[in-house]
């Protein structure tokens, strides 16, 4: 026998778990080693999530223990599975209290910011000295490799 055999699918777990627990909604996938779980049971009510995942460890027995290498659960209740809708946004009109953005100032209507003042051109002011040419090899260079000292 293969050792591809072996593995366990996830309609295997799913059906191992849904055997133990009374599931109302399972799903698992996963490769064969790491699975994806979503158990939702009206058995994990009033229990932790240490105490609703060892229920499914227990489901599973030594199928978990020896042939799943990893399995990453969410456990919910199905209260939690189905949580109650948001509440409607209020239309325009219907007791909304946001008022509308203010509009933004023209240009000359009491704006404070000036327009950016030009960049110097060459010769017009500019700080920066003229580039010293390159020393040429043989010129003062004592190459890349030299030591320093």
């Amino acid at each position: 026998m293969s050792m591809d055999s072996a593995l366990p699918t996830p309609e295997e777990l799913q059906r191992v778990i849904a055997a133990q627990l009374d599931c109302h909604w399972l799903k698992v996938d996963g490769d064969g080693q790491h699975f994806d779980a979503l158990i939702v049971s009206s058995a994990f009510e009033g229990k932790s999530r240490i105490e609703r995942h060892r229920l499914v460890y227990a489901a599973l027995g030594d199928r978990m223990r020896d042939r799943v290498h990893a399995l990453s659960m969410k456990t919910l209740t199905p209260g939690e599975h189905r949580p109650s809708p948001p509440a409607p946004l209020p239309q325009a009109g219907e007791g909304s209290q946001a008022s509308p953005p203010a509009p933004l100032p023209q240009a000359g209507e009491g704006s404070q910011a000036s327009p950016p003042a030009p960049l110097p051109q060459a010769g017009e002011g500019s700080q920066a000295s003229p580039q010293a040419p390159l020393p040429q090899a043989g010129e003062g260079s004592q190459g890349p490799l030299a030591p320093a000292g």
